[in-house]
């Protein structure tokens, strides 16, 4: 008589159960198990059995190369993939040479007879002495602003999703900083005339936010006035949520 542990409880057994259970063990340890040459056989012939609801079926007729009408070519996209559909706006700067601002002393006049009090005190607003041509240039880059702004708002349909929201996000009129608080000063965000009161050889600057296919053709329109563009970097604006 034999105590064996079984299942958490002690069980008795006698020595011809316990043959019987060795005769067994060993009938099944007899079963056959594949040699490692078997096996990769067996996975590969798995690996190459293609089951037909998945994959298409080959042709195995020949096709004769000479006979233009045995060839037929893959069917062509009808929708082209956007590579770059989740590309932000850029920031571009714009160096601007201003070659006629003498169209602007009619505007300069009334914006002088509208504040007086405004180009009176401008020197203690002012870093810089700003005097006559310092205002004309400042009005006529407005005013180049703004005409760049009308040609991108022409190709807008060359901005993808995100960039036109952006673009409509920041497209609101601010007045230049340096003029006063009238409708001849307005400039729209996308599209930002930056200089000092006192120009720095003769160019000043404008930062606009597009891409590059429709910066490409604002270069070629406003050639006379554009000398150089340069990609900034992608739009991070403080203080304006998106």
């Amino acid at each position: 008589m034999i105590f064996v542990y079984i299942n958490n409880k002690i069980e008795t057994i006698n020595s011809q159960s316990i043959e019987t259970v060795i005769s067994t063990i060993e009938i099944s340890s007899s079963t056959p198990i594949p040699t490692e040459t078997e096996s990769t056989i067996f996975t590969s012939t798995t690996e190459n059995d293609e089951p037909s609801i998945i994959s298409s079926p080959k042709p195995t007729e020949t096709i004769d190369e000479n006979d233009e009408s045995s060839i037929t070519s893959s069917p062509k996209p009808t929708e082209t993939i956007n590579e770059d559909e989740d590309e932000d706006l850029n920031e571009y700067e714009l160096k601007i040479k201003l070659d006629n601002t003498e169209e602007f002393k009619n505007t300069l006049n009334d914006l002088k007879n509208k504040y007086p009090e405004y180009f009176k005190n401008y020197k203690n607003l002012s870093d810089y002495v700003c005097d006559h041509q310092c205002f004309l240039n400042k009005l006529a880059l407005v005013k180049l602003a703004n005409d760049i702004k009308s040609f991108i708002d022409e190709y807008k349909y060359l901005l993808n999703e995100w960039q036109l929201y952006k673009y409509e996000r920041i497209n609101f009129l601010v007045s230049h900083d340096g003029l006063p608080l009238d409708e001849a000063c307005y400039y729209s965000v996308p599209v930002q005339p930056f200089n000092y009161d006192k120009n720095f050889d003769g160019f000043f600057f404008i930062f606009a936010y597009s891409n590059d296919e429709i910066m490409k053709k604002v270069q070629k329109q406003f050639a006379k006035n554009i000398e150089s563009c340069t990609k900034v970097e992608k739009i991070e604006m403080e203080g304006i949520e998106f």
